[in-house]
Formats: C-alpha cells, structure tokens, sequence
C-alpha cells in the first residue's frame, strides 16, 4: 500500500482526516500509520495518526463491438462514503501481452465515482486488438494500490466495407474490398451458389492477406460464387482476432471461355468516307462484353482499334478519311464479361479510296450546231474508273439533263443539239470511281445554235464624193441576223480592215458584187440589184476596206478603175440575194432568202 503524508493541513482537512481513522479503527481495518501535522493559532504544532486507503479490485470487462465496459467492485472505505469525501477510481487499458498503460477513450477516460458498491465506466472506439483493464482507488491526496489486471479481452477490428467480386480472364474472380483501420490483414471466405462458408478455412489460408484485394485463381469455369471478407488483428497468443464479415459480395460467374464464332464481315472491296463495320460473336457464360474492330497496313504489323459495339448485332461507324489510301487488313476482337478475347479471321485487303478521280470534259467548241460529241478524260490511280456521266443544262437554269452515262474510256457522248432550243449551255462530266468519289468538270456558256443566218437589210451611203454616184470614199453595208463567221466570207479573214474590190455591173439595172483584192474570185456575198443604172459596161472600185462589226459587213469603195459612172436620177430600193456559202458563228449556212433595203426609196450614194 502507499501512504500518503498531509502537511500543514486546514481543520477542515484535519477532521476529515481524524474522522478517516475512526472510521478505520472501527472496522477494524489495520495498516501502516499516517501521520498528519497541523498549526493552530500561529504557534505550536501537534499530530494525529491515520491510515491508508485500500487497494483496487480486479475489475471484470465485457464488449460489444468496440465498445469495452469495465466493471469493479468499490473497495469497502470509498465505496460507504465516496459521496461525502470525494473518493474514485482510475482505470488503465494494457496490451494483454504486456506493455506500458494508457489511458481508455470515452467515460473511462476521466477518473469513475459513485456511491455503488459496483461502479463501471465505457470505453468507446477501442482499438482493435487484445487488452486487459486495471483500476486504482484515489482519496483526495491519498492512492490506494492499483488492482491486479483483468483477464484479457478481444476487441474484434470494425468489418469492412465496399467487398465486390468481378470476373477476371482465364476463370478467375478478383475481389477486392475497402481498408479498416488498425486491421493487421484480412481473411477472406468463398461459398458456391448453392454452398455455405467455412469460417474455419480462410481462402486465403493461414495468412491473413495484407492487401484490399485478392485473385481468386481456384474457381471452376461456369460456377457461380460469393464471397465475405473479415478483417483481422493479432492477438497476444498471436491468435486471430477477426471482425464480423463483410457484406457479401454479389454472385460471380468464373468464366475460363473465350467468345466463340467470332467473325468479320467484309465491308467490300472498295471503301471511302465513313463505312459501316460490322461482325458477330457469342458468349455462353459471363455474355460478349464488347466487340472492337481493328486495321492495319495490309503491308504492316499494327493493328488498330476504330470503334466498337456493345449490343448486338455488332456494327459500328468508321471514318476512314484519317488513315492514308491504300491496302488494309480488318479484324474482330470479341471481348467476353470476364475479359476472355477471340479474334476472327482477318478480311484482307480491303482498299481506302478516299481520293477522286482526276477529269476533264473537251471543250466543243464556243457556238455548236447539229449533233455534237461530248468528249471526257478521267483516270483514277487508287479503285479505278467507274463511270463517266455527262450533262448539260441551259447557262440560266439550275437543272441538270443526263446526256449519256459511259463507262469505258475513251468517254464520250452524242447530244443533238436540235432537240433543245437555241441558246446558251453549259456542259459537265463527273466522273466516279469504283469505290464512290466522284469529280466534276464544267464547260461553260457554249451557244447551241440550229438557226441560219438570215439577210436583214443592206444600205449605201455617200462619203465625200458627188451626192446620187458611187464615188471613192461612198460606202456600203451588209447586216445579217446574227454574228457572221468572217472565214466564211474570205479565207482567213478575222473581220479586221481588209481590201477587196467591187463590182458595178450594167444589165438593165446595175447589179454589184465582191470579189477579193486581186479581183479573182467573188466573195460569197451573193449578188445585189441596185434598181437604176450607173454604169455602162463593168466598172469596178479597187483597194476598197472591208471590216465587220457585230452583225455586219461595211465596204468603203476604194479607187474606181473603168470608165464612167452616172449620177441617178430616181429614187429606188437595193434588193440583196445572199449567198448559202456564208455561215454563221455555228457553221449555219445563210438563208438564200432576197432581201430589200428597207427605209423610204432614195438614189443611193
């Protein structure tokens, strides 16, 4: 037992401490003597012996989780007066297999009272592990011996949570689970569907595991199993202290079988833009989890994932413009739900033709008549030529009219341009690949005319010569219906100024014509019978300009070679009869159709 000394102690103390000793006396309780000193009045000092307090009990423990409840019996002093002298209880938690004290959390932390014979306090949130609990009686400055220490006691650590079971390949399960705090491992329990656990043999064997998680290689290929996971600690016989069990998991299948007819189908010989992949697969057991189509260089090695299906029938969209054209290999790769793999056959050789074929359409030319052909170029160096479609619509319109579709080269149509009204056209060839991409080439604003030209009047005018007489200098104009083509006219000629001669002719009435600059041959302008008579004989006017200027042909009569010419006296009309040989811009012949100067009568020149 200790003792314990009060020095200089209050009267109040002191009668506490004299009524301690009588009350010891009278219970007959006997131990060492204490001796207590006091001072009264300022002089003097005396004594009065006492004794000391008893020692604690053993306390008893119960748990219940992590909560431990120590209980003891109050030693006989403390326990018939702690009320009225203020005694209590300090209570101390050591390692069952020896170790130094501390102080318990909750209510035993804090020293335990009461007028009770039995006290017990709780510790709350105890540290898993094995312990044993003492108590020591306290008396204001008096402690009594500590207590011998309880029996030992297990404090199980808390169950842990989040346990889930998945497949894993080759009919393995992985369980996995969260960590508990202060567990030194883990064991973990399996049963079948069908089965029950054996707490007494752990899966993982007599070690618990230190890991969250565990492979579960032993499974059976198509059995269903469960499992439970209990954290553990190690007591001081270094036995097993386990929590209660998880939540079990949910069920899983081992599944050691890969997905069987798996199979690609081949998205043809030719593919371009986004393609449509597709292929099939099965799974008896854990199901086809997904189905993943993959390429590669048909000349290369590494194949490639470019999409994937999760529900089927197993198709996807690919876009195959991000790979260069060329030659490539296609493949499956089934996945099953325990992520055993198939892989079908490979579809080889599958070409990515992204690039259109090269095309040109021939010009037919500014003015078109008749029937036409419409030629084209196209070549294509990755899936080859298709076709070759060409169109033509008016240069106003929007609407396009399929002239013919070819697909052998060299690419050509007939259009007869007398079936559709004159006018402005434009024409096109597209040109299509075997794999589908197409270009475009357009000719544009080309005239279809089937129209000939006709005579619209002819007229002379005076220069500076004498009024009435063709004189140097006097002039005379040819306008037709349309633009005439001036070749037709005079080999070579571009309609620019050039020299030709004219003839005035005496045949009751004159006629003129035109004959070329060396007077040799007669230009096609047929003939012209001016109404009066100015000549006598053949007169003719050399070196006379002739130039075109939109719908017609104006000569300046040159020098005058011949004798003489008269001055009219009456007023006619020119009558003009062309020339079948003149064309126009088309190639169509003139009309022969005679044409009289219009406007009021006059004497010409």
């Amino acid at each position: 037992m200790i003792a314990a000394t009060a020095r200089h102690a209050r009267p109040s103390t002191l009668r506490a401490a004299i009524a301690l000793a009588a009350m010891l006396v009278a219970f007959g309780v006997s131990a060492p003597r204490a001796t207590a000193y006091w001072q009264a009045g300022g002089a003097g000092s005396s004594s009065a012996g006492t004794t000391t307090i008893p020692g604690g009990v053993q306390p008893s423990l119960s748990v219940a989780g992590d909560t431990v409840t120590v209980s003891f019996d109050q030693v006989s002093v403390l326990g018939q007066y702690a009320g009225a002298i203020g005694g209590e209880y300090e209570v101390r938690r050591y390692p069952a297999g020896g170790g130094a004290a501390v102080t318990p959390g909750g209510a035993c932390g804090t020293p335990a009272s009461g007028a009770g014979a039995t006290l017990s306090c709780d510790e709350t949130s105890t540290p898993p592990g094995d312990w044993r609990y003492s108590v020591t009686p306290i008396l204001n400055s008096w402690t009594g011996a500590e207590s011998p220490q309880s029996l030992a006691i297990d404090v199980a650590p808390a169950a842990p949570t989040g346990a889930a079971a998945a497949l894993a390949p080759g009919a393995t399960i992985d369980v996995t689970w969260s960590a508990v705090g202060g567990a030194a491992g883990y064991n973990l329990y399996r049963r079948t569907s069908a089965g029950s656990y054996n707490y007494s043999a752990p899966l993982n064997g007599a070690t618990p595991l230190a890991a969250t998680s565990f492979n579960d290689t032993t499974t059976a290929s198509g059995t269903t199993y469960l499992y439970e996971i209990r954290a553990v600690v190690i007591g001081s016989a270094s036995q097993q202290i386990e929590s209660v069990s998880s939540a079990e998991t949910t069920a899983a299948t081992a599944d050691g079988t890969a997905p069987t007819a798996v199979t690609m189908t081949s998205p043809g010989t030719n593919v371009r833009g986004t393609v449509t992949l597709s292929g099939s697969a099965t799974d008896t057991i854990s199901g086809v989890a997904s189905v993943t189509f993959e390429y590669k260089l048909s000349a290369g090695s590494t194949w490639t994932a470019a999409c994937s299906d999760t529900t089927a029938p197993y198709s996807c969209a690919a876009d195959t413009t991000g790979v260069a054209d060329d030659l490539y290999d296609l493949r499956v790769r089934a996945t099953d739900g325990a992520g055993n793999e198939t892989l079908s056959a490979v579809v080889a050789g599958v070409r990515v033709d992204n690039t259109a074929p090269a095309v040109t359409i021939t010009d037919p030319g500014a003015y078109v008549r008749q029937t036409i052909a419409l030629d084209a170029t196209a070549t294509d160096t990755g899936s080859g030529m298709a076709s070759v479609l060409i169109e033509q619509k008016p240069s106003a319109g929007s609407t396009w009219t399929t002239v013919c579709t070819d697909t052998t080269s060299p690419y050509s149509c007939s259009l007869d341009t007398t079936l559709v009204a004159d006018g402005d056209y434009d024409f096109r060839a597209t040109a299509t690949d075997v794999a589908g991409n197409q270009a475009t080439a357009i000719v544009a604003t080309r005239r279809i005319d089937n129209t000939a030209p006709t005579a619209i009047d002819i007229q002379t005018a005076n220069g500076t010569g004498t009024l009435y007489r063709p004189t140097t200098g006097d002039t005379v104009t040819y306008t037709f219906s349309e633009p005439i083509q001036p070749t037709s006219i005079l080999a070579g000629w571009n309609g620019a100024s050039t020299n030709v001669t004219v003839r005035l002719n005496q045949a009751g009435t004159d006629t003129m014509t035109i004959f070329d600059a060396a007077n040799t041959a007669q230009l096609p302008f047929g003939s012209t019978t001016i109404g009066t008579q100015y000549v006598t004989g053949n007169r003719r006017f050399t070196t006379s300009p002739m130039v075109m200027s939109g719908n017609s042909v104006t000569i300046t009569l040159g020098t005058r070679a011949g004798g003489f010419v008269a001055t009219a006296t009456a007023n006619v009309s020119m009558t003009w009869t062309p020339s079948a040989t003149v064309t126009d811009l088309a190639g169509n012949p003139m009309s022969t159709t005679a044409r009289t100067e219009t406007g009021a009568a006059d004497r010409e020149f």
